[in-house]
């Protein structure tokens, strides 16, 4: 009898199964909150929750900004998907939401190309909007979800670039080199003031030096970018 008893209880034992974990995923893309992500040290990214390794992540861009990226979705097991700053563009990764504290931004900014405007909005409220000169047909502005990932003081206000830029995640999808970069992005001031609202650049958006000064000392790195 003893021995039966046993076995009963160890079939017992067999049948008892954990409840099943439910993973939600929820879209952090807002045309009123972005959610955004300081790198405070280089980080791995990969395809997938739990998935392939896909690259590293250093806390530096390139030009030496502080590395921030814009969050798109957040899973309840403790991953971030977010928006790269790499080719192609709208390439996305996840990353352990252990390895950044994240913050809030009001800000966005939203070009059209067709108008030829950018508007500034803050949470969602229309702040300010500016007259731009995007790309010509043969060098197009991409198109799509960027954000801001360096604010750059030129040192040469008179210069092509004028005192301010932005430099995005964003990569042009003709020009894969470009003034010693890879094809990168950005919006700026210029020297060429009549070149506003007309399709001229290289794929950046330029603003009037006046334009460039305001909408610089309002954005945050991190910031949206809509391109349409």
């Amino acid at each position: 009898m003893g021995s039966s008893a046993t076995t009963v209880a160890t079939e017992g034992v067999g049948v008892l199964h954990a409840s099943p974990v439910t993973v939600t995923t929820t879209s952090l893309l807002s045309t009123r909150i972005a959610t955004v992500a300081p790198v405070p040290h280089t980080i791995r990214v990969y395809f997938a929750p739990n998935g392939k390794f896909m690259r590293y992540l250093s806390n530096r861009t390139p030009l030496g900004s502080l590395r921030t990226v814009l969050v798109t979705a957040s899973r309840s097991d403790g991953w971030l998907q977010v928006l790269l700053p790499v080719r192609p563009n709208g390439t996305r990764g996840w990353i352990r939401k252990s390895a950044v504290i994240t913050t809030t931004n009001p800000m966005r900014i939203v070009v059209s190309r067709l108008h030829r405007t950018l508007t500034l909005y803050r949470s969602g409220v229309y702040v300010m909007r500016f007259p731009v000169a995007v790309g010509k047909p043969s060098t197009p502005s991409p198109t799509g979800l960027f954000y801001v990932t360096d604010k750059i003081k030129t040192g040469q206000p008179g210069g092509a670039y004028g005192p301010y830029a932005l430099g995005l995640s964003g990569f042009s999808n003709v020009l894969f080199s470009f003034s010693g970069g890879d094809g990168e992005v950005g919006i700026h001031g210029t020297n060429e003031p009549s070149s506003i609202g007309h399709a001229v650049t290289h794929g950046c958006i330029r603003l009037y030096n006046a334009g460039i000064t305001k909408l610089f000392s309002k954005i945050w790195i991190g910031t949206p970018v809509v391109v349409k």
